[in-house]
């Protein structure tokens, strides 16, 4: 079978394609579940999926990346309906991560679902707590950095999951884009 740059372009389309309807789909713990797969996948052995434990839940961790320290915190709601529930779940979710994790955390990203990005007022929020002065930088995810995150993986892993054929990328998508 030969191989030529259409295919490839087609097999890009595709997987973005399937990317972004599992993203607009996915929301509260499916969205959780599709970020850490996508961890997973761009870094296997590097990646821990944190689950809720008990009385202490989280310590205010969805995902931490060791080798870099990073705490991720995952925000997928239906929709933003409170600016201030958002506000708030930002401002509780940094301090509480700051507090459980201290000497372990120099990076903290706010992952979200939002595909039109944050409102304003939550950037502002996310900026204030970078400037708070705990050195920890602060940053925030949304669909085009969790896309990259699915190209970051191996070509061999990719395609694992989305063979080059197209009727078995169709049918072998789903397993981590359905």
């Amino acid at each position: 079978m030969t191989h030529n740059a259409q295919d490839d372009s087609d097999f890009i389309r595709h997987v973005n394609r399937e990317f972004e309807l599992r993203f607009l789909k996915s929301r509260g713990e499916a969205f959780q579940d599709l970020f850490s797969e996508l961890m997973e996948n761009a870094y296997p052995s590097d990646f821990r999926r944190i689950r809720a434990h008990g009385r202490s839940g989280d310590l205010k961790c969805d995902g931490y990346l060791e080798s870099e320290r990073t705490i991720f915190q995952i925000y997928g709601p239906d929709e933003i309906r409170s600016l201030r529930t958002l506000l708030k779940k930002i401002d509780e979710d940094f301090w509480g991560a700051a507090r459980h994790w201290s000497g372990r955390m120099v990076r903290w990203i706010f992952v979200h679902n939002t595909h039109r990005g944050l409102p304003a007022q939550a950037i502002q929020r996310l900026c204030d707590l970078q400037s708070a002065g705990n050195g920890v930088l602060v940053e925030n995810w949304g669909f085009a950095a969790l896309q990259k995150v699915l190209w970051m993986g191996t070509h061999r892993t990719t395609t694992r999951h989305v063979p080059r054929d197209p009727q078995g990328a169709i049918r072998n998508c789903h397993t981590i884009l359905a």
